[in-house]
């Protein structure tokens, strides 16, 4: 190796410090202005169903009561879109930006089926003809566990 310290850690290489007398305040404070929860209760024998829905300017949460591995669940926007997941550690959190979700449908499918068929639906080359015939909600609504429209209005 040319330069054989950057196989340590820490390394002068990657790695770079500034001595001194560091001290930092911040002020901040939770804005809960503009966030609506929605609360549902709505689970059913097997723990599958919709606990609530909270939404804030910048994302919406849903808590399914966590049914499990075996399940997805999945949200679309008003226009029948898949809406993005915030974070790869939390499926369940979705980035709302520069959508409409004055209204949200919530679907919660089995896993192995949303994996390997349902999504495969959605982002396949062909949708845009696809959906001519039979939208993505539609597929949802005839082969998900659950469903539940969400309407927060604006």
């Amino acid at each position: 190796l040319r330069f054989p310290k950057t196989n340590e850690h820490p390394n002068e290489y990657e790695n770079w410090w500034v001595d001194g007398p560091w001290e930092f305040s911040l002020d901040v404070a939770k804005n809960r202005e503009g966030t609506v929860v929605k609360e549902f209760g709505d689970l059913d024998d097997n723990g599958l169903g919709l606990v609530s829905v909270t939404k804030t300017p910048f994302e919406i949460t849903i808590d399914d009561g966590q049914p499990g591995a075996d399940y997805f669940t999945v949200a679309l926007d008003a226009d029948g879109d898949i809406l993005d997941y915030g974070s790869s550690s939390n499926t369940n959190t979705f980035a709302i930006q520069d959508r409409d979700v004055s209204r949200i449908d919530v679907y919660i499918c089995d896993y192995v089926e949303y994996m390997d068929e349902l999504k495969g639906y959605y982002w396949s080359e062909d949708y845009e003809s696809k959906k001519k015939e039979k939208t993505f909600k539609q597929l949802l609504d005839e082969r998900a566990l659950y469903h539940k429209e969400v309407v927060f209005g604006e």
